[in-house]
């Protein structure tokens, strides 16, 4: 997703902005055990809600005209770890 979302930046620019979501702990599956071990490895310890799922979208779809071929991580810092 980062290399097309890069390429597709340099590739479609000034005219088109090209951005992404990479989402990680969003809905907790219904089993108990398993939502322990998945929080245990986010930094937040938490589950994201749609809220900030729905925020991180509407900043993309609204952002400054000078942001492009990135990728914001709604995973409440797993990507770190």
């Amino acid at each position: 997703m980062a290399t097309m979302t890069k390429s597709m930046a340099v590739s479609l620019a000034p005219k088109i902005l090209v951005n992404g979501l990479a989402l990680g702990a969003i809905l907790p599956p219904s089993d108990g055990t398993e939502n322990q071990d998945i929080i245990k490895k986010v930094p937040m310890k938490r589950w994201a809600d749609k809220g900030e799922i729905e925020q991180a979208l509407i900043f993309l779809l609204t952002c400054p005209g000078y942001i492009t071929g990135e990728i914001i991580h709604v995973d409440g810092g797993r990507h770190l770890v």
